[in-house]
């Protein structure tokens, strides 16, 4: 592992700005970027382990040890160890974190990188992400608008980099319900995708099924429709039956069909995707529950009563082996299975079902 860690701050690195020497530290500063090392390790290993708390412990700590050192000309591990336990924390979704260690590394990177250096918004971009899901949409857009519009002066228009950040700029637009400022932009990005990539490209496909998200968002059911049958088709030429983006792209179009009021053909597409699950994955895995439970929504609407009533079933149990008591995926499931049953007559199950709802409720709102 400290291998590893030593490549990927090899790689994080750029060459020195006016020339200074990189690494020259004193003993103890050096001690203490050994110690940062070690801890960011144990971090890691933690992480791989399934032991969040140690993994979290840990990389509090790195940021603990590197909190009093300088960033500056020459400190570049430093901020590089900043940047991976940033990273870290932010794939454990330690936010807190997260923000302390990617803040100083964009104030590293805006100091000492050069206005047309590619990477020197990295750490901004990154640390916009973490505002974004600690539910912060105004910050995050702010540092997203600034990264873009950096990007727009210094790089060419299909650049990896400014593409990326016109995408996730959209993304936060969308969650702020700024549906038209984020469907200009990924129309945008779409277009430079099928200037510069083949029909078929990971990433152009992923383009298109976002900006189908946001027509669906502003009622463009007919428009989202036809970019995701197009993302569906070029996936399933070019993807395993059972390729977790396959799945994504067939759920999507599931649920704007079923907007449409096509439910037959939601039905179809979806129980592909209930079957593609269960060959794949572990019987309470997250992805499988939530396809049977849209599958079971479907059906209700359609008025399969007794093949949703079972499929919600089979939800809720595995959310009640699964999850706490006051997660909100098992009060959803329970609810829903509540509406069900009291569909179908059975207003004694939908009552008992009802009240757990919202005795939960109460508690955790």
């Amino acid at each position: 592992m400290l291998a590893t860690i030593a490549l990927l701050l090899l790689a994080w690195q750029e060459p020195p700005v006016s020339g200074h020497e990189v690494g020259v530290v004193d003993d103890d500063h050096d001690q203490t970027l050994a110690e940062a090392r070690a801890a960011l390790e144990r971090a890691m290993s933690a992480q791989e382990a399934g032991d969040p708390a140690t993994a979290r412990r840990e990389a509090e700590y790195v940021v603990e040890l590197l909190a009093p050192l300088p960033l500056g000309e020459g400190q570049d591990e430093t901020a590089g160890l900043l940047w991976l336990v940033g990273d870290t924390a932010y794939s454990m979704r330690d936010f807190a974190v997260a923000r302390e260690a990617l803040g100083r590394v964009m104030e590293h990177h805006e100091q000492e990188f050069p206005e047309n250096e590619p990477r020197r918004f990295d750490a901004r971009s990154r640390l916009a992400r973490v505002f974004r899901q600690t539910g912060d949409l105004a910050g995050a857009r702010a540092h997203q608008e600034i990264v873009v519009a950096a990007r727009e002066r210094t790089l060419p228009e299909d650049h990896p980099k400014l593409l990326f950040s016109r995408a996730d700029l959209a993304f936060t637009m969308q969650a702020m319900g700024d549906y038209a400022d984020a469907r200009a932009l990924l129309e945008v990005v779409v277009a430079t995708r099928e200037r510069t990539l083949p029909e078929d490209h990971r990433l152009l496909l992923q383009a298109r099924g976002s900006l189908a998200e946001v027509m669906r968002g502003m009622g463009d059911l007919a428009g989202a429709r036809a970019l995701l049958e197009t993302v569906v088709e070029a996936r399933e030429r070019t993807l395993p039956q059972d390729h977790p983006d396959l799945a994504y792209s067939r759920d999507h179009l599931a649920s704007t069909m079923r907007a449409m009021g096509d439910l037959a053909g939601a039905l179809t597409v979806q129980q592909a995707v209930l079957a593609d699950r269960e060959r794949t994955l572990v019987e309470d895995h997250p992805n499988l529950l939530e396809a049977r439970a849209n599958l079971a929504d479907t059906k209700r609407q359609m008025g399969d009563l007794a093949g949703a009533c079972a499929l919600q079933e089979t939800v809720l149990a595995a959310l009640e082996r699964t999850q706490a008591a006051d997660h909100p995926d098992l009060i959803q499931a329970r609810h829903e299975l509540a509406v069900t049953l009291s569909a179908m007559g059975d207003l004694a199950g939908a009552l008992t079902l009802q009240q757990a709802v919202l005795a939960d409720r109460e508690r955790t709102l």
